[in-house]
């Protein structure tokens, strides 16, 4: 199986080191960071081009690529104002050609990984929010969708690292690798 790995933190840290920690070699990885991938226009124009996906020229052409050669997606992504960051919801946004065509997705699993700053129990709403929002996603894309699991980065001000705020982090990163 061809796995790709998106970090879509806007920081190369605690997203970035959990894909980093659980990927081999042969696994491709993006990072979202730095890349300015536009929102979708909602001109529908993916759905008569299919072969260019998107009417837009940007980071997203190169993402299209590496999605429809991946037999599984890993995505991890920080929570921000209680829900995934700005740019994951572009980048799932500009999925609209899947929604269209849902045979390109067909069978591929994808599965996310949330970090947050609070506790699992605190941010529990949020989670099960998120979780329920990739679920739905699956009625009109056809793909297969697993939850990693959730990890507290602590707060960015004090702590702010997932490894030393989860004691037992390096039983989470086994369980994620034999789970994917």
């Amino acid at each position: 199986d061809l796995n790709l790995f998106i970090n879509a933190s806007n920081r190369e840290k605690n997203c970035y080191k959990l894909l980093k920690d659980i990927m081999s070699e042969k696994d491709s990885f993006i990072s979202l960071s730095g890349k300015e991938i536009c929102y979708c226009k909602g001109c529908s124009k993916c759905s008569d081009v299919l072969e260019k996906y998107c009417v837009i020229n940007d980071p997203m052409q190169e993402i299209y690529k590496k999605i429809s050669n991946a037999d599984k997606i890993i995505i991890a992504t920080p929570i921000y104002m209680n829900f995934i960051n700005g740019l994951l919801k572009n980048v799932i946004d500009r999925l609209n050609p899947y929604s269209s065509h849902p045979e390109l997705l067909k069978n591929k699993e994808i599965s996310l990984a949330l970090i947050g700053q609070m506790s699992k129990e605190e941010n529990k709403e949020i989670i099960n929010s998120i979780v329920n929002f990739f679920d739905s996603l699956t009625e009109f894309m056809e793909f297969n969708f697993r939850f990693l699991g959730y990890l507290s980065s602590g707060d960015i001000e004090t702590l702010d690292d997932i490894q030393k705020n989860n004691a037992n982090y390096d039983e989470l990163i086994k369980e994620i690798k034999n789970s994917i």
